[in-house]
């Protein structure tokens, strides 16, 4: 792959953040849709009762202006800031490239779970906890000490974690029971 095609490679990146609040308030338009659709069977005469929405608008229309709506209108203003940032707000690039094509990548944890396999399947290895970092991988494994081969692990770990960039393996033993970490 040309240095050219690498740059127009996008790097995946998280959610938006602004999902959250769009999916909450999509669900109260979908609330005010079942009410206005309640209002026209009112209105058609199929069901009886009052049309709720035409008594709050017209409620809303004949109040003067209260003190009480200035902390609505403070309120509305700090909930408008707060969704112009989240729909503005950088992502976050969750993902971790593999090899210098840009083609494959994958999350941290997933990377992390493959150490933790890796160094499971050793012998004397009853179980293996990793944290995979920027600069360092620590696997602390569990199970005898004595028949646990450090540079065993390590070299397994370093095998996964080799498409990844340079990272530094560390290996830690555990002292509690097998796969929990100390």
């Amino acid at each position: 792959m040309s240095a050219d095609d690498r740059r127009s490679t996008a790097r995946p990146a998280a959610l938006p953040s602004a999902v959250p609040a769009g999916a909450v308030l999509a669900l109260l338009l979908l609330v005010l849709a079942g009410l206005a659709i309640r209002d026209l069977a009112v209105r058609a005469g199929w069901l009886s009762g009052d049309e709720w929405l035409r008594g709050a608008t017209h409620w809303g229309a004949s109040t003067g202006w209260q003190t009480w709506m200035w902390l609505v209108a403070v309120l509305a203003v700090v909930a408008g800031l707060a969704l112009l940032w989240t729909a503005v707000r950088p992502r976050r690039h969750d993902y971790v490239e593999y090899g210098d094509d840009g083609v494959m990548w994958t999350r941290p944890r997933d990377i992390a779970r493959r150490c933790s396999a890796a160094a499971s399947a050793l012998p004397g290895v009853d179980g293996a906890v990793t944290h995979y970092g920027r600069r360092k991988v620590t696997v602390t494994v569990a199970g005898d000490r004595g028949a646990i081969d450090r540079a065993a692990v390590t070299e397994a770990v370093e095998e996964v974690v080799h498409g990844f960039g340079g990272r530094t393996v560390t290996v830690k033993h555990a002292r509690g029971r097998a796969g929990e970490p100390r």
